[in-house]
């Protein structure tokens, strides 16, 4: 085993036998860093909860490996005010609250802003199942964050699109109506008086 895994544990497996069998599917909604009771451990499929939890909130994105379609990416952002330990274990969570994965996370130091320095913490983990397609993500899109390769891509696709923005007039519609002499023609007014 290498020395960083993730594992789907026995309530994770349980948990997807089950939304399978209802043909429901598998809702992660959360992830959790620990900081393994202040070591690290080897965690285990019997695991329902980390060590020593020490934060929690709304997972932030839950991708598709693309080199292994049975492999998910999973990230949540832990902010800079929050800290004062070593992340060690992460723990992913469905909606109702089972442990579904741990990760054996390498040591990152999480200080806090009254340290004299502040970060915030990235939290990626990568995760394996046999049933890649029943699995969902519940975000809060308040949180979500982008990305680089992500942003990355959505600009190289813009830069490459034909048209990228439809409500404006292309260069060849412009110097087409500049060509026009009839584009803004209107009959020239005449006013007649009347002497009186």
């Amino acid at each position: 085993m290498p020395e960083f895994y993730t594992l789907v544990t026995a309530a994770g497996l349980a948990y997807e036998a089950e939304r399978i069998t209802a043909r429901e599917p598998i809702n992660l909604a959360q992830i959790s860093a620990g900081d393994g009771g202040g070591a690290s451990y080897d965690p285990t499929e019997a695991a329902t909860a980390l060590r020593n939890e020490v934060w929690r909130a709304a997972l932030t994105d839950l991708s598709p490996d693309a080199t292994n379609p049975s492999r998910f990416l999973v990230e949540g952002l832990m902010p800079a005010d929050i800290g004062g330990f070593t992340v060690r274990e992460v723990g992913i969570w469905t909606d109702t609250g089972v442990l579904y994965g741990i990760c054996k996370y390498p040591a990152s130091e999480k200080p806090l802003p009254g340290d004299g320095v502040a970060k915030e913490l990235f939290i990626r983990a990568v995760f394996e199942t046999s049933n890649a397609a029943s699995v969902t993500l519940t975000v809060d899109n308040s949180i979500v964050n982008a990305t680089r390769d992500w942003v990355l891509g959505e600009v190289a696709a813009h830069a490459a699109a034909p048209n990228p923005h439809p409500q404006y007039a292309t260069a060849a519609a412009l110097s087409a109506h500049q060509a026009d002499r009839h584009a803004h023609w209107r009959p020239a007014l005449r006013f007649f008086f009347s002497g009186g």
